[in-house]
């Protein structure tokens, strides 16, 4: 990797600005030309197919099939100016990026010729897969479809040789996958809202429509510098390494002198971006080394969002024609600033007024000051939901790092507002307002304008300021869609809105003039938000002590803070809203928790990698290096003077060596390498779905369904519907469980890092682990006799890494069967691993029965390691026994078996290991039986075979500390190329303690094969014969 830098600076080093061709030396002339604006539609559309869709699009008319059919042809004939050949609905999941299937405008006509035909069903609507796209349950692969529809209110646009079509996207059920749909149904609640507060003031108030002005940061860095660090390339960031010794200390970036490459680069961007409607016109350096902005005047949000959607996009592509890649990580470097996307937004009427604009009139002010403290109260109420929205596994890396806001959400207004806020409450008394006092609360009002324009200051540490005529909430992340703030603010602000107008109505009603009213809601509204305004410094610890004392939240983790969109007011504001539905809701809320476990894990994934493949090789021949240096030196001078002048080197070496194996045991305790959980991000995935799942989601439960669906597992707690067995599952549970349908009594299946299924019994209870690692407890109750308990574990997916810890809890006089397991079938090239701790706490006169059975594949022609490491702690009461059985015969490259016993007077624990290797396979078991209680006994008998070049390792250790008595029993077959260890070992600490091993290892006696051959088997029939009687 060191290698691949240099060569890059080298690189890097003859590098040229690319020049860039505009189409003409006016703007206008070529400004939109990618665009099928009003323009275009006037003229490529009949006359009433125009008119059907402004009416679409101003009104929200309906456009039948034939008028679509005439859109769709002049959408067409205008893109084939363009040499277009393919079109696509182009569609925002809730992946945090775009998606789009092209198609090509060719058909059949019906004389068998091929002819370009678009029609208006193929513009209005179309099906792509919903299962594959993040849904959180809402679709499954054996329920796949979903819909794209046309979005009017976004015109269509061409990329390269491609129409593209701003859609929604809903599933089958029409609940939403996307950005979109919610943030439609909030700009329009809003509207509503908004619409019915301003008619107070002036009843020619029809729409009120909300603005973005979004502020794109983003780094540039060389492609050939990006692709010399894998962990930007596979993180989006820097997961190692140190700090340049000159990077943004002397502040001598920000809006400094733009790189001549850089220049050109965003040339063609805006370019691109104005022949695209985008209306680009800011660019300068931002505060850290090649960090840029881009800004756009504001428009409305639903098309500002597509637009930054789309211009993340034409980023990527065109850099990579620069010979740069850009970096929208939130925090791509540590040490210099981060990247947000500030949203700057405000509500105007269609009669021309900015509701946050303060006017020339009294009346004007207090429209004004109505709207402005009704945003107050909305982020007093909502801090919660804001904080929810912008959360993300990378943003979290930014906010509160002294150049982005705290995670506490205030409002800046400015001194002088904040004060006049302050006199209005002052002049306002609960008794009714005589003539003087209204006029000298205008006299008051009308003075806002001057102290805005000459004294209001801005407040960078402030996550949501008022800049003059707009709130800048500068909190989102630059890789967000802006459309998930925009949904929370927009519906909360209507909600506020509602409750606004509606206690001025109570108070109408009751009598009070509406003036009177308005003034004291008014009042009421800003003593009541007044703890959300802050004109100070949000970076500072004295702000974190105030915001407590205040009420504030200060929500610092990214799972605690999404888990806010299901609090009483979030739901009150998006399901009340009609936002979200109840289900929409609960699976936004997986979404968003998977996206960032997942994102955390990759981290953890490419972190071990990089240490363990990269960093550790580089030193150890660093210290190799040293070592020579060191033989040299002792060959040439004496002892003493070789001392004198080697020992910082020898301590470098030791240094060196400390720090090697401190790597590699963290990397392997913590279970950091490729496959990792991270223990931060990781939640149990049945235990997080349960606690917001409805019950009878998606597809019912056992009472809705009771198993009359082939392959379904009715009556049991799962993911959201009866557990789907497919044909890979049957065959997995079959080999590890010996499960050919659904278990009778208590289980719990997991699949994939998740529970599938879960059923408890009146005697055996399963439950999510309450200290929220993943796993399970399960309680057998004292007496439980005869009963059966599954636990298999399956994993289909290659590259996954899963990490569980399940507790039993055995009480006393119990006689039990516990059948354990994992199956793995490797789809791919990737590690997939499995590490499972099993803990049980075994009470008095028990009998317990623990199988545990090990298989793994690979899908054909698929290369994927198959890795588990079991680890398995007992804790035997008095007289009780435990037997326990671990077969693994087939499948399974990588085993780290540790298995360790506690055993109380009278108790006896049985262990049998069947294990066979072949290929370059390796299996390691360290087991220790510690008989501690008087009578105690231990017997461990390990059978295992070794074929082709695999490596075995068993160090069984048998510890006698009472008079007890134990026996250690290893046999190994070793076949070909290779190599069995087995280290059995006895300790006793009392003399009464009587302990016993055996190890015997060798090959298959000749005079077995013979005897075996002489029946008619070939000696491959004999081997086999032979191996599995050794392993029955």
């Amino acid at each position: 990797m060191s290698k691949m830098r240099f060569f890059a600076l080298q690189e890097l080093a003859n590098r040229r600005p690319v020049k860039v061709d505009y189409p003409s030396e006016k703007l206008s002339d070529y400004y939109g030309d990618h665009v099928f604006d009003r323009k275009k539609m006037q003229e490529y559309l009949p006359s009433e197919a125009y008119k059907a869709v402004i009416n679409a699009i101003e009104k929200g008319t309906p456009i039948n099939r034939e008028m679509a059919d005439m859109i769709a042809n002049g959408m067409k004939n205008w893109a084939k100016t363009f040499n277009v050949t393919h079109y696509t609905h182009w569609f925002q999941p809730l992946t945090d990026g775009t998606a789009e299937k092209h198609d090509g405008f060719i058909e059949f006509g019906d004389d068998g010729d091929v002819i370009e035909r678009f029609s208006g069903k193929l513009l209005i609507q179309q099906e792509p897969d919903a299962s594959s796209f993040p849904n959180g349950g809402i679709r499954n692969t054996f329920e796949a479809r979903g819909y794209t529809a046309w979005d009017v209110s976004s015109p269509a646009f061409i990329v390269d040789s491609t129409l593209c079509i701003p859609t929604i996207f809903i599933s089958y059920t029409g609940e939403a996958l996307d950005y979109k749909t919610p943030l439609l149904k909030a700009l329009g609640a809003v509207d509503k809202a908004a619409t019915e507060v301003c008619k107070m003031f002036d009843p020619n108030v029809k729409r009120v429509y909300a603005n973005l002005g979004w502020e794109q940061e983003y780094f540039l860095v060389d492609t050939v510098l990006y692709n010399a660090r894998p962990d930007l390339c596979l993180t989006g960031r820097t997961l190692m390494g140190h700090s340049s010794a000159k990077d943004q200390q002397l502040d001598d970036h920000y809006f400094g002198s733009i790189p001549s490459r850089v220049t050109n680069f965003m040339k063609e961007l805006e370019l691109e971006c104005h022949r695209l409607g985008i209306p680009a016109k800011t660019r300068h350096n931002e505060v850290a080394p090649n960090q840029f902005e881009l800004a756009p005047i504001f428009e409305d949000v639903n098309l500002a969002n597509d637009h930054n959607q789309l211009v993340m996009d034409l980023m990527k592509r065109i850099a990579a024609k620069h010979n740069f890649t850009v970096l929208l990580h939130e925090k791509p470097f540590k040490g210099v600033n981060g990247s947000g996307k500030h949203n700057n937004w405000s509500l105007c009427t269609d009669t021309g007024i900015n509701l946050f604009s303060p006017a020339k009139t009294a009346e004007g002010n207090m429209l004004f000051l109505t709207f402005i403290v009704n945003v107050l109260m909305m982020v007093y109420k909502n801090q919660d939901l804001l904080r929810a929205s912008i959360v993300s596994a990378g943003n979290s890396h930014r906010l509160g790092a002294n150049e982005a806001p705290p995670a506490i959400l205030s409002i800046f207004l400015g001194r002088h507002l904040s004060h006049m806020l302050d006199e209005v409450v002052a002049r306002l008394s609960d008794a009714k307002l005589t003539p003087d006092e209204k006029k000298a609360l205008q006299l008051g009002i009308s003075r806002i304008p001057a102290i805005l324009q000459d004294n209001t200051d801005r407040n960078r540490t402030s996550p949501f300021a008022f800049t003059g005529n707009r709130f800048e909430f500068r909190a989102a992340g630059s890789s967000a869609n802006c459309a998930a703030s925009m949904i929370v603010i927009n519906a909360a602000m209507a909600h506020q809105l509602n409750e606004f107008k509606a206690q001025i109505d109570r108070l109408v009603s009751d009598g009070m003039e509406q003036e009177e009213a308005l003034y004291k809601v008014l009042k009421e509204t800003i003593i009541a938000s007044q703890n959300i305004r802050f004109e100070g410094d949000g970076y500072s610890d004295e702000w974190k002590d105030e915001a407590a004392r205040r009420g504030l939240t200060n929500i610092c983790h990214v799972p605690e803070a999404i888990m806010k969109f299901n609090d009483p007011q979030s739901r009150s504001v998006l399901i009340g809203e009609k936002i979200f539905n109840e289900n929409e809701l609960n699976c936004r809320i997986e979404v968003e928790l998977e996206k960032f476990t997942k994102k955390v894990q990759i981290e953890s994934r490419v972190l071990g990698d990089l240490a363990i493949n990269h960093i550790v090789p580089t030193a150890v021949i660093y210290q190799n290096r040293l070592l020579e240096n060191l033989r040299g030196l002792k060959e040439i001078f004496s002892t003493e003077e070789y001392e004198e002048m080697t020992a910082d080197r020898k301590d470098l070496v030791r240094e060196i060596q400390r720090r090697i194996l401190s790597i590699k045991k963290a990397v392997h305790d913590h279970h950091l390498p490729p496959g990792a959980d991270h223990p931060a991000g990781r939640r149990d995935r049945c235990d997080r779905r349960g606690t917001h799942r409805p019950p009878g989601h998606h597809g019912g439960n056992s009472a809705a369904d009771p198993g009359g669906h082939p392959g379904r597992m009715p009556g049991a707690e799962s993911r959201g519907g009866p557990f789907m067995i497919t044909e890979i599952d049957a065959k997995l549970l079959e080999k590890i469980a010996d499960l050919t349908g659904k278990p009778a009594g208590a289980f719990n299946i997991r699949k994939d890092m998740g529970c599938e299924a879960r059923q408890s019994t009146e005697h055996i209870a399963i439950d999510p682990r309450a200290d929220g690692k993943p796993g399970i407890d399960i309680h057998f109750k004292a007496g439980t006799k005869g009963e059966t308990c599954h636990i298999p574990v399956i994993i289909s997916q290659t590259g996954m890494s899963d990490m569980v810890y399940n507790d039993f809890y055995v009480a006393d006089d119990c006689d039990v069967n516990i059948v354990a397991g994992c199956g793995i079938h490797n789809s791919g090239c990737d590690e997939s691993r499995h590490d499972g701790i099993h803990t049980f706490h075994i009470g008095r006169n028990c009998r317990v029965h623990y199988t545990e059975k090990h298989y793994g594949e690979d899908a054909q022609g698929e290369t994927g390691k198959n890795v588990m490491n079991p680890q398995t702690i007992v804790y035997l009461g008095e007289n009780s026994t435990m037997q326990m059985d671990t077969v693994q015969i087939r499948g399974i490259d990588s085993t780290l078996r540790d298995t360790r016993f506690y055993c109380e007077a009278g108790s006896e624990v049985v262990v049998t290991e069947r294990l066979l290797t072949h290929g370059d396979q390796t299996a390691e078991s360290d087991m220790t039986i510690e008989l501690n209680g008087r009578d105690a006994r231990g017997r461990v008998i390990s059978r295992s075979v070794a074929q082709d070049s695999s490596r075995q390792v068993f160090r069984p250790v048998m510890v006698g500390n009472s008079q007890c008595f134990g026996h250690v029993q290893c046999d190994s077959i070793i076949m070909g190329a290779a190599h069995i260890q087995s280290v059995p070992a006895i300790t006793a600490n009392c003399p009464d303690a009587q302990l016993i091993h055996e190890a015997a290892i060798g090959k298959i006696a000749g005079d077995q094969l013979l005897k075996l051959e002489t029946l008619g088997l070939t000696e491959e029939e004999a081997e086999d014969r032979i191996l599995k009687g050794f392993l029955a």
